[in-house]
């Protein structure tokens, strides 16, 4: 919706100009100001939203590293790209209707516009015609017809001696006021939803006519006179509103009220000054209240001390860049924030090593699960819920600073707390070679089953199987049940001792998935990819029941997957002490268009995105973070074009992305005819002590540089992904 966006700023800025005309310029006799005010103003409104300066946006910070996050743990995955290509008409949404609803209004203004202009060309040929001084008069027969449009006037044969009605439109013509109607027209076309496009036709017209009568009054010397001639042919016929026409009954009074006004002495010229400061107050508003608009041009850059470009990616010229970059702006942060970590050493974020418990991710899984005991009286209160805990990574594998970021209840809390801090060490996280602290964050879900919450405790708990296997879990998270009993054929099971299987296990289900799923039309044509997360439940007889979307990229992709789900044939239930049981399950189905690795060489590109984009202040205020995916297509002139947004948490954050590449334009270094996808991921760096210190680069060796791969015409490449950090 930028059109809508920049007409509205536009007109804003519209209206605020015509408001300085109306309070100080309307009354003063500097006619021809007045008429340069109108004309210049009505243009620069539309001229400023292209503008934002650059040293009034506050700077942000980058850091080029992957950003780490406990992944969903090892479950079947199924990747599905499609074969063939169909493309599908997009339903049309809101912003559809309302395009085409301006441009009916716009259009039928433009039709009015052309009749009205032929209308007055074929009257000009109607009449008898000379030519005077270098302009026609064309003699009609009408009852006081007196107007002129461009080089024509158009007078009634009965009033063509009048040396007053002749010089006044002789006035008109050689001004060419003509082109200043067909230009407020235009405008008009362009803006039909503002009034204040109607009010500043009415005032252009006020003008044309006291510039005339000044001129005429003037002639005849005499202001007395010239009034009485208005006043007695003040009957006459107003023709078209292309026209300057002399018999114009509405402008009658007010023409007459300024040939008597006092002349504006030289010091009144002195109020057009007060555009200045409202062309300044107006680019203020165009850089601080519209942020996220993705058709300005910044001038007057903010200017970094140095400059932060990708860390490893770049030569070592520029890296010794990044790092003094880095330097003055810890140094800036720490002037405002003083709390230090109590190690010393900075907490990491993102690393390009993540750590790793013992065995994987699946281990770690297993090991909350087997571990994690539901407290009782939470279990006699049937609390449930999801407890958030964050812990450091320490560079020897040990885990510290372990705090409950949301629980429940303070038991649940306690137990995550408890066994956290008696896990054994993990393999610590590597930032350009060097073991580092890494921030975690983890989800654990204590949830009560139905029949726990039906009957309540059970009267005598069973022996716990040793080493059960886990069902599918879903992703992100660790679930503790709160039933001991033994296995209830009703209940739904998250853990059980021998999970559900499709026939033919996981290359039978991959299959399956493939042979049955379509891409949906609307994701392909929006270019929408991921993981689409579904949930079912196996039923003891292996039926599928329950059958729905945990989490999707959109465009369908969710419905698609749940509908091919809803194909599948029976499952190997799962067991539960002996005893078959109804299993919950959930499934990730990728899709994807076929992304590539890309060439990590792009360095320019890289340098140019993290000194340009600037975190969204309108994002930052709400917190809003995550990773925005825009797609671009460099033709054979190297050339950017065809900027879309694939996925983004936030509008705000995609826009800046793309006012940046709408900016840089070319890719002299880029491969032609390719089709290139950047993820930009936008962090805020809180600074509460603990965790939030982001990393500090350092040179990197050059064998770290991983091998260039040179796309080819028609690929798709996806590159890198920019960390751009701010502090809060």
């Amino acid at each position: 919706m930028s059109w809508i966006h920049y007409l509205v700023e536009a007109n804003l800025y519209l209206a605020a100009f015509y408001v300085l005309y109306l309070l100080f310029l309307r009354r003063d006799t500097h006619y021809q100001l007045n008429r340069a005010y109108l004309l210049s103003t009505s243009l620069l409104a539309f001229v400023i939203p292209f503008i934002q300066l650059g040293f009034l946006q506050k700077p942000v910070i980058t850091a080029p590293v992957a950003q780490i996050s406990l992944g969903s743990l090892s479950q079947t995955e199924v990747l599905f790209a499609p074969v063939t290509s169909t493309t599908a008409p997009a339903p049309w949404t809101f912003d559809d209707y309302l395009l085409l609803c301006y441009s009916i209004v716009a259009l039928a203004l433009l039709i009015h516009l052309c009749i009205r202009v032929y209308l007055l060309v074929s009257l000009s040929k109607k009449g008898s015609r000379s030519s005077n001084a270098g302009f026609n008069i064309i003699q009609l027969h009408q009852g006081s017809a007196a107007f002129s449009f461009f080089n024509n006037l158009f007078i009634d044969d009965r009033l063509a001696t009048s040396q007053i009605i002749l010089y006044h439109e002789q006035v008109h013509i050689r001004q060419k006021h003509s082109w200043d109607i067909i230009y407020f027209e235009i405008l008009k076309i362009i803006n039909w939803f503002n009034p204040v496009v109607y009010l500043l036709i009415a005032s252009i017209k006020e003008v044309h006519e006291f510039i005339a009568d000044e001129a005429t009054a003037r002639l005849e010397n005499n202001n007395d006179d010239y009034t009485d001639f208005l006043i007695s042919n003040a009957y006459g016929i107003t023709q078209s509103s292309l026209t300057n026409s002399f018999f114009n009954k509405n402008l009658l009074k007010r023409r007459i009220t300024m040939l008597y006004q006092k002349k504006s002495g030289k010091a009144a010229r002195l109020k057009y000054l007060l555009t200045i400061p409202l062309v300044c107050g107006l680019l203020c508003v165009s850089t601080l209240a519209f942020t996220t608009k993705t058709y300005a041009l910044v001038i007057a850059p903010y200017k970094m001390a140095d400059k932060v470009i990708t860390s490893g990616q770049a030569k070592s010229s520029a890296q010794e860049d990044y790092a003094r970059g880095w330097h003055t702006a810890e140094a800036e942060y720490k002037k405002t924030h003083s709390r230090q970590n109590k190690a010393g050493d900075p907490v990491f974020t993102a690393v390009e090593v993540q750590p790793e418990f013992p065995g994987g991710e699946e281990e770690l899984k297993k090991y909350l699960s087997r571990n994690l005991h539901y407290p009782e009286k939470d279990k006699a209160n049937k609390v449930q819920g999801k407890v958030y805990a964050r812990f450091v990574v320490e560079a020897n594998g040990s885990i510290s600073a372990v705090k409950i970021l949301k629980t429940p209840s303070p038991a649940m809390g306690d137990e995550v707390k408890r066994l956290l801090k008696a896990s054994p060490k993990w393999k610590p996280g590597t930032q350009n070679g060097k073991p580092v602290r890494v921030e975690f964050t983890v989800p654990v879900d204590f949830e009560l089953t139905s029949t726990y919450l039906k009957s309540g405790p059970p009267p005598a708990p069973r022996p716990t199987p040793a080493g059960p296997k886990e069902a599918k879990p879903v992703p992100d998270n660790v679930t503790v049940t709160g039933d001991d009993s033994h296995a209830n054929p009703n209940a739904v099971y998250r853990a059980v001792d021998v999970q559900p299987e499709f026939p033919g296990g996981t290359e039978g289900l991959a299959k399956f998935i493939q042979q049955n799923m379509k891409y949906p039309a609307l994701a392909k044509q929006n270019n929408v990819q991921g993981k689409a997360y579904i949930s079912f439940v196996v039923e003891r007889d292996g039926s599928l029941g329950d059958i729905k979307v945990v989490r999707e990229p959109g465009s369908g992709t969710g419905d698609e997957a749940v509908r091919v789900m809803k194909l599948s044939p029976k499952w190997t239930p799962g067991v539960l002490g002996g005893e078959k049981v109804r299993v919950m399950f959930t499934l990730p189905v990728n899709f994807s268009l076929g992304d590539r690795t890309a060439n990590k060489g792009y360095d320019e590109l890289y340098k140019y995105i993290q000194k340009y984009v600037r975190y969204p202040s309108a994002a930052k205020d709400k917190d809003i973070q995550g990773r925005t995916f825009v797609q671009f297509f460099v033709n054979a002139d190297k050339h950017i074009q065809d900027i879309k947004v694939i996925r983004t948490p936030d509008d705000a954050l995609s826009n800046e992305v793309i006012r940046v590449l709408q900016k840089l334009a070319i890719l002299p270094n880029a491969q032609a005819s390719v089709t290139y996808v950047i993820p930009v991921y936008f962090y805020i760096n809180h600074g509460d002590g603990d965790n939030k210190n982001t990393d500090k680069p350092s040179a990197r060796a050059d064998d770290a540089k991983a091998t260039p791969m040179t796309p080819k015409a028609g690929d798709r490449v996806m590159l890198d992904e920019v960390v751009v950090t701010t502090f809060k």
